[in-house]
């Protein structure tokens, strides 16, 4: 049995005790009525399997890349959520007995224990992967044909075992000559970068690993990359590529709105205890508003007012004069009240940006929105840092929950939102959420 194999098996024992036990919670351990056991247990025999494909569907089985980790976690529970959706939409359509009683608590549970489970099973099998690839099981021997400018593609191929690939075989000449001197099974793939290889030397390549049953792999140039993200259309009656420059164009904004929507609505509601509580803090902690709003620069350069609860002394100058209008360090500096100080280190002064969120301005997740000034001087000295304006400002990004905040350097913080804004996805956000509530419950208990 192969390692896909088995996690496939995992998942679906996975899904059925999870099935099996929101069953007995809902019934308390006897029979819900009108919903005999026998019956429930004839609905999972073919709803399973459906699960099992759509799971199949997001790459969790593909036996030479298989997903560990956040990766597995995040196609996992759309391939969950997808069925639990096709699920529903049957038991609304459908006329068959086990559909017309099929009591909504049961989904509850169902939908709880199946994640739960599943997530549980998918940690499990990451440890296991990683363990037997450490031992040399399961590896993919790799050969890689180069030129001499292929450096940094040797050093990446030369990495830990546990990633599930060996770099076997290092070909930089006589290319053709040298894949027939190797010995059947020497390696299990070829890797080539595009641009190494003449057209009929490359077609010679692709035919030897067709004939050696060898995978094939094309590492793919900078503009075959930057060509993830195009639309095909036509231009003056020709077929033509239009780049996109971000997943998010089009419809993803669509569903990217939706999802602020989802989350920031029920996120005022429940923090709005808190909201006022803050407001009236900081107006007894020091004369002056309790708002603080900023010029900021925002999608496509165009500049919006954020929201912040007010952490500086409103009249700062006056009470120390000869003081910088920024400083480097908020630990020492003079101008931060005692509960601007506490607001800053938890984040809490952030929290008016919701509102921003709800109108639109801002996005939950998004490169963090600078000053115009800054982004003047940064876009001269970083010439990819205007990129970071095709999308909507967020109140947390990736940047910042890989360390890339405060004084960081401006070229790590692009380094990251580039790749969110090349990579986004519905669940790329809401990993970042999820780690971003992580980070402030850590704050929040060191503040203590």
């Amino acid at each position: 049995m192969t390692i896909a194999t088995f996690a496939l098996v995992l998942d679906g024992l996975a899904i059925v005790a999870a099935m099996i036990l929101a069953y007995e919670m809902r019934s308390n351990g006897g029979t819900i009525f009108l919903l005999p056991f026998a019956s429930y247990l004839r609905l999972l025999w073919w709803v399973v399997p459906a699960w099992l494909i759509l799971l199949a569907s997001q790459g969790l089985y593909n036996h030479r890349s298989l997903p560990t980790g956040w990766s597995a976690i995040g196609r996992l529970l759309i391939g969950l959520l997808s069925g639990w959706g096709a699920l529903m939409i049957y038991l609304y359509l459908s006329r068959s007995p086990e559909a017309q009683n099929f009591p909504r608590l049961l989904i509850v549970y169902g939908l709880g224990l199946t994640s739960l489970f599943c997530v549980i099973d998918k940690l499990v099998l990451s440890a296991l992967v990683v363990g037997l690839r450490r031992q040399g099981v399961g590896v993919i021997r790799s050969g890689l044909l180069i030129a001499s400018n292929h450096q940094n593609l040797i050093n990446s191929f030369r990495i830990e075992e546990n990633h599930g690939r060996h770099l076997a075989e290092i070909i930089s000449h006589d290319y053709l000559n040298e894949l027939y001197k190797l010995k059947p099974g020497a390696i299990d793939e070829l890797v080539v970068p595009d641009n190494v290889l003449d057209e009929p030397t490359m077609l010679s390549v692709i035919n030897w690993a067709d004939q050696t049953n060898t995978q094939f792999v094309l590492v793919p140039s900078l503009s075959t990359v930057r060509s993830t993200n195009v639309e095909m259309g036509t231009l003056a009656g020709s077929p033509v590529l239009f780049f996109r420059r971000t997943p998010l164009e089009g419809w993803g904004r669509v569903y990217k709105r939706i999802l602020d929507l989802i989350l920031v609505l029920p996120a005022l509601i429940i923090l709005s205890p808190i909201y006022f509580l803050l407001m009236m803090m900081v107006r007894i902690s020091s004369p002056g508003p309790i708002f603080y709003r900023e010029a900021r620069v925002g999608q496509d350069g165009r500049e919006f007012f954020i929201g912040k609860f007010r952490s500086m002394y409103a009249d700062w100058r006056q009470r120390f004069p000869g003081v910088k209008d920024w400083s480097a360090d908020e630990k020492t500096d003079v101008r931060i009240t005692p509960l601007g100080r506490f607001l800053r280190q938890t984040n809490l002064d952030e929290l008016p940006q919701l509102w921003d969120v709800l109108k639109g301005k801002m996005s939950i997740v998004g490169p963090r929105p600078e000053q115009p000034k800054y982004v003047e001087q940064f876009s001269q000295e970083f010439p990819d840092y205007l990129k970071r304006h095709h999308v909507k400002s967020g109140l947390t990004g990736w940047a910042q929950i890989n360390g890339a905040r405060g004084n960081t350097p401006i070229a790590d913080r692009v380094k990251y939102d580039l790749y969110y804004i090349e990579n986004w996805s519905i669940w790329f956000d809401l990993r970042i959420i999820l780690a971003t509530f992580i980070y402030l419950v850590r704050l929040l208990a060191k503040s203590e």
